[in-house]
């Protein structure tokens, strides 16, 4: 299976993916012309676009689905290669919940104004924005700072 779909997993994907999209596109314009001529509060109750929406859907759970389980399958048929990317994938949790760990739950300053037009929002939803914000500036500046100081290295080099 492993060998068919890395010489094939490619082709098989935008097919399937150019498939949906025909199929999609000859529903839509099929009730295009009925579509245009409703009013705005009609054009929302309509469902000509549910099929896109729905295969979108599912193909993004199907291969969030497969990449965990092709993902598995790696790390236990080679469990020694996979030892840096698992310490590096608990290193990146370690981050993630001492970020959400040391978010704040209540919102002061100019935050305070967003939250209140938006409104409902929970102190645990607030925990969950600010680590995730947290989280993506740490990973961010790893990045850059990794990429800057291999490119000095290959300088030297």
């Amino acid at each position: 299976m492993y060998k068919y779909l890395a010489k094939n997993g490619q082709a098989l994907a935008f097919g399937v993916g150019a498939l949906i999209t025909v199929i999609f596109f000859a529903i839509a314009a099929g009730g295009l012309e009925e579509f245009s001529s409703l009013s705005i509060d009609d054009q929302r109750q309509t469902n000509i676009f549910d099929f896109g929406l729905m295969a979108s859907i599912a193909l993004t759970i199907l291969s969030v689905v497969l990449l965990l389980l092709f993902g598995v399958i790696q790390v236990a048929s080679n469990f020694k290669g996979s030892a840096k990317g698992l310490i590096a994938l608990l290193a990146l949790a370690g981050v993630y919940f001492t970020s959400i760990a040391m978010a704040p739950s209540e919102v002061t300053g100019i935050m305070a104004a967003t939250v209140e037009k938006v409104g409902g929002v929970s102190p645990g939803a607030l925990k969950f924005i600010g680590g995730s914000i947290t989280t993506s500036i740490i990973i961010s500046v790893i990045a850059i700072a990794a990429f800057v100081l291999s490119e000095i290295r290959n300088f030297f080099k």
